[in-house]
């Protein structure tokens, strides 16, 4: 299932309010009952959920791992991946300004039981986000001349020398997220530096998928300048330009890529990129078609939002980063908005690293700032 996939109308002619889409859904999105319920307070302090579901702690900060080391604090963007022998395997983010780098959970897939834990990568800064990939994890450094790292999923200590691999053809900038279509190895990017922009990395071809050559969206004919003047069901056609790795921020904006309010979170699913742009509380859509293609607005009906995944249904899981209590929030194929959990602890802001198990049936994520890591199951899809 795809979110709303509807026909472009023409450069200079957004989809308005008598189009197949309509600006009427932003008044019922904003309205939408809560379709799991109300949330429960956790006696526990941690995650407040609707009836129905439950949450299950994996890990928190440091706790003692497998590896003889302790887990670091922070965890932010995370992704899950299938074992060979079955078991889940967690790869966690964190986001430490001296020693960010990368930690791994192995769990039981029937229990969440942890089998193992173990450092994957240190001595980075700033590990934010990232993104799934058939090569592993990618994890991405947040800073000025931060890059994205390969971390293989069999890892069980911590790279050092030439197993260290930086992916320098996907520049050097404020990275965040990043997504690759499997298909065609293609990796979207996006920056977390005020105005920002979207990158993508075409690969030289399949045989190198970490060669080739960085680019920049940005809009076609007059362009799109301001994205944050956007409205929900509004979209514009796209192409791409070229831009330096080495200096990709400068050289984007030279190029006359469109603007995005803080580019955060970013997931590949069915074809189309989702993205998060956290300034404006907006959750686009990017469609790609070779060196065109659209971006869609699908809703500003949120706070902060930051990582992403996609249901293996379709809807859309944001976690917000706000000031107090954050949220985990679905947005469906209407481009509507729900609640399904809240951040409980009173010094954690930031709910990060939203994903799913293989199976669909579970939804880790990070609650950052009081560096636990759990799992959520119960009826996702509950109507």
């Amino acid at each position: 299932m795809n979110l709303t996939r509807r026909h472009f109308l023409g450069w200079g002619t957004f989809v308005t309010a008598g189009a197949a889409f309509g600006f009427q859904h932003l008044a019922a999105a904003r309205s939408e009952a809560e379709r799991f319920g109300p949330l429960i307070a956790d006696p526990k302090g941690l995650v407040d959920l609707p009836e129905g579901f439950s949450y299950q702690l994996l890990a928190q900060t440091g706790d003692k791992m497998s590896d003889g080391q302790k887990r670091r604090d922070l965890p932010d963007g995370m992704a899950c991946f299938s074992g060979p022998d079955g078991s889940i395997i967690l790869m966690v983010n964190h986001e430490c300004d001296d020693n960010g780098g990368v930690s791994r959970l192995v769990l039981d897939p029937a229990t969440l039981k942890v089998r193992s834990s173990n450092d994957v990568l240190t001595g980075t800064q700033r590990n934010c986000a990232g993104g799934p990939s058939p090569w592993g994890w990618l994890t991405c450094e947040e800073y000025s001349e931060g890059g994205v790292w390969v971390c293989p999923l069999g890892t069980t200590s911590a790279l050092t020398g030439t197993a260290r691999q930086r992916l320098d053809a996907y520049g050097s900038f404020k990275h965040e997220a990043v997504c690759v279509d499997p298909d065609r190895l293609i990796a979207y990017l996006t920056e977390d530096d005020g105005p920002s922009s979207i990158f993508r990395m075409v690969p030289t071809n399949k045989k190198r998928p970490f060669e080739g050559q960085l680019q920049a969206l940005a809009g076609v004919g007059p362009g799109i300048k301001d994205t944050g003047k956007l409205r929900p069901g509004e979209r514009f056609e796209i192409k791409w330009v070229n831009v330096d790795p080495k200096n990709a921020r400068k050289s984007a904006q030279e190029k006359g890529a469109a603007v995005f309010y803080r580019g955060e979170g970013m997931w590949f699913f069915d074809g189309d990129v989702y993205f998060t742009a956290t300034a404006y509380n907006q959750l686009f859509k990017l469609s790609p078609r070779d060196q065109s293609g659209t971006v869609e607005l699908i809703t500003d009906d949120l706070i902060s939002p930051d990582n992403v995944t996609v249901a293996p249904w379709g809807e859309v899981i944001v976690a917000e980063d706000q000031v107090g209590h954050s949220r985990l929030r679905v947005v469906n194929s209407k481009g509507q908005v729900s609640t399904l959990a809240r951040n409980a602890v009173s010094i954690a802001q930031e709910f990060a690293g939203v994903c799913f198990s293989p199976d669909g049936k579970t939804l880790f994520c990070n609650l950052q700032k009081s560096g636990h890591t759990v799992a959520i199951r119960g009826p996702f899809q509950r109507s």
